[in-house]
């Protein structure tokens, strides 16, 4: 249950720390799900949008009274205005570069939320009223609402998350309340509304509220914990007392390698494309790729997000219309495999790789699930000689492998998604237009080549996006090192390489001052596991540590975790303490029989005693404890080792 000293608590942790950074982006361990043996997760970030109590991409933010607010307050297009009063922990972002990456970073969000797989479809529209609810995905075919008492029980699980989508408005009536119990926390929790999200007088709430599009606003005497985000929609809040999640989201996103078909050329690198016709991304909508038009006008809402390039009549789109027509015309002329479907797709059917042939105009309805087979090449065609529409909150699914890229839907005439279609894959449309209607949601490309192209409210984003934002473009599996012939033998395995170019090994006497000893080149692109090794011949006394340094085609860069190992040399008992300066969690490396230890112990500055073991532990949790220098203390029979470390802020 949110208290009102906890929103004390998150408020007193935060204040030193919000106003001297923007955003800290921590690399995570991120755990490796064997999906068909093809897939890898990590978890879900908010980027800049997560140091934000209140940010809409487009609108006016203002406060009413007297209230206290811990999370920066920002707009991409608006007034900000009230604040004058308030009690605040925060910085201010108006139609500024950071406002403008805020609002980027909300889009891939509300995307990774949108592809999360739903969980539960019973749910009725109202929630509360003394309910208590397990973790999952609970999705409302239209608006929805909270009254009373809701209990949100993480059941034990600290990871344990909540996210609840409305396809129409949310309300809160007044006094709800949302208490969270049993390992369930505000930072794993998220109510997405497509449409106004409203929060009555004296209502206690917990986790993000996402409007899209809308206004949020909370009314008087509200407590916070979580976010107040619009894609478009003006915020209102106050006087109340909110503060943003103490901890990150440790929801998992689930990702499939697509490393894109070459069948479309140059046209892959396009969201939208006509060949001949308009294209118009209007009220609200956002796109991740490239919107191009060779004859024709290119038109955008300001609240929408375009995170690609626009082009018009260029060398660019002189190419992408012949490899479009290309693309098509391969695509169209590939044998067909099963010619006995009916034009009518979905309904809850499971379909396999080949290639679908309707002689007829086509449609969608319901849900369509598309099994790879576990194989990431499994290509889906469908050709439809005629027009092609779904149907409203229609939706494909995608599973053992299945990627968006390497799915076609080639129509001969016009494409119509529906309002809350959930689509996958490049969809092209021969001499017709192609359209979305409201709050759509692609994954993959709108093509014509022939006709406009015209979205709205809604989002397409070329493909799986994922690799983009991972903390690490490879998953190590494990990174070792041991003694041998008196030099380090270090051996590390990846699971995934994305455009990994090569390994620098790097070696430390101190865990601070780091040189290169060496490389190895990497896999590039890569789905299956990847052996490497190296081996340090450079003689050396005491212990050394040792970590890798990954580097993209791109020239980007990530550190793996840091080791420690034993001097080849000699046996001697000694103490290794890392990384230092230590961030939560100190790990020890002893080199003699840990047997023999008889006491481990941990004192601050002052020489007061703030942890104890009878007991020897590789790790050491000390998350709790304040900023400063600390020294550790083995004790032996005969002789005591300390080591000096620092606590990071």
């Amino acid at each position: 249950m949110i208290r009102l000293a906890r929103i004390k608590s998150v408020i007193a942790n935060q204040v030193a720390n919000l106003p001297k950074q923007k955003f800290i982006y921590s690399i995570l361990v991120i755990p490796l799900y064997f999906f068909s043996n093809l897939s890898f997760a990590q978890s879900l970030t908010l980027g800049t949008t997560a140091n934000f109590v209140m940010f809409t991409s487009s609108g006016a933010v203002s406060n009413i009274g007297a209230s206290t607010l811990t999370g920066n307050v920002g707009t991409g297009l608006g007034a900000i205005s009230g604040f004058a009063t308030s009690t605040l922990n925060t910085s201010f972002y108006n139609n500024d570069a950071d406002a403008a990456q805020a609002k980027v970073d909300l889009l891939i969000a509300y995307i990774r939320l949108s592809a999360i797989p739903v969980t539960n479809t019973m749910h009725a529209p109202a929630f509360g009223n003394g309910e208590s609810i397990p973790s999952g995905v609970y999705s409302i075919g239209g608006a929805g609402s909270i009254a009373g008492v809701l209990t949100l029980d993480g059941q034990g699980n600290i990871d344990a998350f909540f996210i609840l989508k409305f396809e129409g408005a949310l309300t809160a009536a007044v006094a709800s309340r949302i208490i969270l119990v049993n390992g369930a926390r505000a930072c794993n929790v998220f109510w997405i509304a497509e449409g106004a999200i409203s929060v009555g007088a004296s209502s206690t709430i917990s986790g993000t509220l996402i409007a899209n599009p809308g206004a949020v606003t909370l009314g008087a005497g509200d407590t916070l914990e979580g976010r107040m985000l619009s894609t478009d929609g003006a915020l209102t809040f106050g006087p109340g007392l909110g503060a943003i999640p103490l901890e990150m989201t440790t929801i998992p996103i689930a990702c499939v390698p697509d490393f894109g078909n070459p069948i479309l050329g140059t046209v892959a690198n396009f969201a939208l494309f006509s060949s001949v016709g308009s294209v118009t991304y209007a009220a609200n909508s956002g796109i991740i790729g490239d919107v191009g038009a060779n004859v024709g006008t290119i038109s955008g809402f300001p609240s929408s997000v375009l995170l690609g390039s626009s082009h018009t009549a260029n060398d660019t789109t002189a190419q992408a219309v012949l490899d479009l027509q290309t693309a098509y015309t391969q695509l169209f002329n590939t044998t067909t495999t099963n010619a006995s479907h009916l034009p009518a797709f979905g309904n809850g059917e499971t379909l396999t790789a080949g290639v679908y042939a309707i002689a007829a105009a086509g449609s969608l309805a319901g849900t369509l699930v598309l099994n790879g087979q576990g194989n990431i090449n499994a290509t889906f065609i469908f050709k439809i000689d005629g027009a092609f529409t779904t149907a409203a909150q229609s939706k494909v699914i995608l599973t053992n492998g299945a990627s968006s890229g390497n799915i076609f839907w080639v129509v001969e005439g016009a494409v119509s998604m529906g309002t809350f279609s959930y689509m996958k894959g490049a969809l092209i449309a021969h001499n017709g237009a192609n359209t979305m209607g409201a709050k759509g949601n692609l994954e993959g490309q709108m093509l014509s080549t022939a006709g406009a192209v015209d979205i709205s409210s809604g989002v397409v984003y070329r493909t799986n996006f994922c690799y983009n934002f991972s903390a690490l473009p490879v998953e190590l599996l494990s990174f070792a090192g041991e003694c041998n012939n008196q030099n380090i033998a270090l051996k590390w395995s990846t699971a995934l390489e994305i455009n990994n170019n090569y390994f620098s090994i790097e070696r430390s006497n101190d865990g601070i001052a780091w040189h290169n000893v060496g490389s190895h080149g990497g896999a590039g692109n890569s789905t299956s596991i990847q052996h490497y090794s190296f081996t340090d011949v450079e003689q050396y006394n005491g212990l050394s540590y040792y970590r890798l340094k990954q580097t993209d085609f791109d020239g980007a860069f990530e550190y793996s975790e840091i080791i420690a190992i034993t001097n080849c040399l000699e046996e001697i008992a000694e103490l290794a303490v890392y990384p230092n300066p230590a961030n939560g969690t100190l790990n020890l490396h002893f080199t003699g029989l840990e047997s023999q230890i008889l006491q481990t112990s941990v004192y601050n500055l002052l020489g007061e005693l703030v942890y104890d073991s009878e007991f020897y532990t590789p790790k050491i949790g000390l998350g709790n404890k304040v900023a400063g220098v600390y020294f550790i203390n083995l004790r032996l029979p005969l002789k005591n080792i300390m080591k000096r470390f620092v606590m990071a802020g």
